[in-house]
């Protein structure tokens, strides 16, 4: 089991959002390749956001 942090009273391990993310993202890029999705300025300024992250340990 991965770092376990608590945000809103639930358990997040960290690892596996990570994980998720970097799966995410290179599913993402595969679908953009291949011709299925279209970059365009919303898909960039999406991709080029950043979020916001509150980890509270």
């Amino acid at each position: 089991m991965g770092t376990i942090v608590t945000i809103s009273g639930l358990p997040i391990d960290i690892e596996k959002v990570v994980a998720y993310g970097l799966e995410q993202t290179l599913y993402n890029s595969s679908l953009v390749d291949c011709g299925i999705m279209v970059r365009d300025s919303e898909y960039d300024a999406l991709a080029n956001s950043t979020g916001t992250t509150v980890i509270k340990l």
